[in-house]
């Protein structure tokens, strides 16, 4: 508390009472901007995402990459893939 106190009063001294209000305003008003600035990258980057979401081709690409795991799962434990295109401990399952 005595190190902010001592902060406070060395501003005071260097910019002075009167000065004080102005410097307020303008930091205010640079942060104010900034948060603009990043809320309008934010909605803009957002937007461009959700143009280049496509649901059904990520489902599609999350199927392929799964057979490919159970591919190489079945090819390190010596498991023969079925011929439905389950994988053998898949198929025990069903």
């Amino acid at each position: 508390m005595p190190e902010i106190i001592l902060l406070v009063v060395i501003v005071l001294l260097v910019i002075g009472y009167k000065r004080l209000p102005q410097l307020g305003r303008a930091a205010g008003g640079t942060l104010r901007s900034g948060v603009d600035k990043a809320r309008g990258l934010s909605s803009t980057v957002g937007a461009k995402v959700e143009e280049k979401i496509d649901p059904p081709s990520i489902g599609r690409s999350a199927g392929r990459s799964m057979r490919e795991v159970r591919e190489v799962r079945d090819a390190f434990t010596g498991k023969d893939t079925a011929k439905d295109g389950k994988s053998g401990a898949d198929s025990d399952s069903a």
